[in-house]
């Protein structure tokens, strides 16, 4: 760690640097300090002393209004000659060029201050005190300096200690520094590299990360960063209404989470997160999707925060109307694509009539609970009445006995799964793999709803006698 402990030995500088002692009043340097102290006389521009200061005896008048103190004047200092010790070549005359003190000119203890900060913002010094001697030309100053070790390796720690992998390849590290290897410490050059460490991050998505601590270098040259590099501890739902208020959802958390590829011990990315908040957007329940953050209960990790807004997933209707076909009928429609908070999808198509009842129900769950692969299934129950091309669009129409047309009613249901040909649930698959199976009755009726197997030739218009024909159908896609 950097330090600064400026040692003064002489009353001058001591009065220079620190407040003025009264076992100094006699010394020659602090007669000269008292005899250089002036202040500008405003009306002719000349120096003339500084009055006396206050007794404890004056009577002290508090003011009628409030007004700012002068600035203290500081005293100054004559200076004779200037010396750097602990150092040679190079390093010394970074230490003369970063001083602006001369010999034979003025000094205070701020300008003083200065030059010793000066001196530490080149980089190349972990310590600087100032000596100061009295002489009979002025006082000697003597820039006793201390140079960083020379720079062998920059190594980086991620914190939390327990996590098992650091993002940070160790090339980058190298080519960063590698430059400054084998050179004494510069620590401004050091921190240019620090922040293209930070920079490196931000360009790779890993938003959340930055080194927050640089080590002292060690006694063989090795520098240590300690990096947070934004792990997180935990991955939390939260709902909210259109007016942003927090509010108990319909969706369960695992919904949502494992649309999520982020997880507890990963590094947050800011392109890994972006992609997460497109699939739980896709999913269609919900409105809004955003990510927040919070401190977890290690304050270096972070709790992400997946704030949704439910949509309205429900919709039900209901009409009625005459046909010709079917005469009176009503019809009823449900649909609900969250069906328990669980993403699941329910719809129902109704209509009854005076002849028929019809109908067409429909259950898919898009991923199955607990699979690892997104597998999904579909179920449905049918009940359909059409006229069929085949009678319809030959060479002849084929018609019933009675000069109806034909009627196919296919009653059934099936089931169907299907999964995605992906290494993982969140990479897009090129191939969908499905299987299923299906049953259906079908049967031929006239427009009275009655069974009619024959046209009006006798022709026989199902494979059963008995106008009642069963299929059996598996599916591979």
């Amino acid at each position: 760690m950097v330090r600064l402990s400026p040692v003064l030995s002489t009353a001058a500088v001591v009065s220079l640097i620190s407040a003025a002692h009264p076992v100094l009043a006699n010394s020659s340097i602090e007669r000269e300090l008292k005899l250089t102290q002036q202040q500008p006389n405003s009306e002719n521009g000349q120096v003339t002393p500084v009055p006396p200061q206050q007794t404890d005896e004056s009577p002290i008048q508090p003011p009628e209004q409030e007004t700012e103190e002068p600035p203290i004047e500081e005293k100054e200092v004559l200076i004779g000659e200037i010396a750097v010790e602990g150092v040679q070549g190079d390093l010394k005359d970074k230490v003369f060029n970063a001083i602006s003190v001369k010999p034979g000119q003025l000094t205070t203890r701020s300008q003083l201050q200065q030059d010793v900060n000066a001196i530490f913002e080149t980089g190349f010094f972990s310590d600087v005190r100032v000596v100061p001697k009295d002489t009979p030309l002025g006082v000697r100053l003597t820039f006793v300096v201390e140079a960083n070790p020379q720079l062998e390796q920059v190594q980086v720690k991620t914190v939390p200690e327990d996590v098992e992998k650091q993002v940070l390849p160790e090339k980058v590290i190298n080519d960063t520094f590698s430059e400054q290897y084998g050179e004494i410490l510069n620590f401004q050059e050091l921190q240019d590299g620090v922040e293209q460490l930070n920079q490196w991050y931000q360009d790779n998505g890993y938003e959340l990360a930055q080194v927050i601590n640089i080590s002292e270098p060690s006694a063989d040259g090795v520098v240590t960063l300690t990096v947070a590099e934004g792990v997180i501890e935990d991955i939390q739902v939260q709902t909210f209404n259109e007016e942003g208020e927090e509010i108990d959802g319909k969706t369960r958390d695992f919904i949502v989470t494992r649309e999520v590829q982020l997880s507890q011990g990963d590094i947050f990315n800011s392109e890994t997160a972006r992609n997460d908040l497109q699939r739980v957007f896709g999913l269609g329940i919900f409105e809004d999707v955003s990510i927040s953050f919070k401190p977890g209960e290690d304050p270096r990790q972070v709790v992400v925060n997946l704030e949704v807004v439910e949509g309205n997933t429900g919709s039900i209707g209901a009409g009625a109307g005459v046909g010709s076909a079917t005469g009176l009928f009503g019809t009823v429609s449900f649909q609900e694509q969250n069906l328990g908070g669980n993403n699941q999808n329910l719809s129902a198509d109704v209509q009854v009539g005076a002849r028929d009842l019809l109908f067409n129900l429909g259950f898919r769950d898009p991923w199955i609970a607990g699979d690892p692969h997104r597998t999904s299934y579909s179920v449905d129950l049918f009940r359909r009445r059409s006229i069929s091309v085949i009678f319809d669009e030959g060479e002849t129409e084929v018609d019933l006995p009675n000069g109806a047309r034909p009627r196919v009613v296919r009653t059934g249901g099936g089931i169907k799964f299907s999964r995605p040909l992906a290494p993982d649930p969140f990479t897009d698959a090129d191939w969908n793999l499905s299987a299923g199976f299906k049953y259906q009755r079908v049967t031929i009726q006239n427009n009275d709803g009655d069974l009619s197997p024959v046209d009006e030739f006798g022709n026989q218009l199902s494979f059963d006698d008995s106008g009642k024909d069963d299929l059996f159908l598996l599916e591979f896609d």
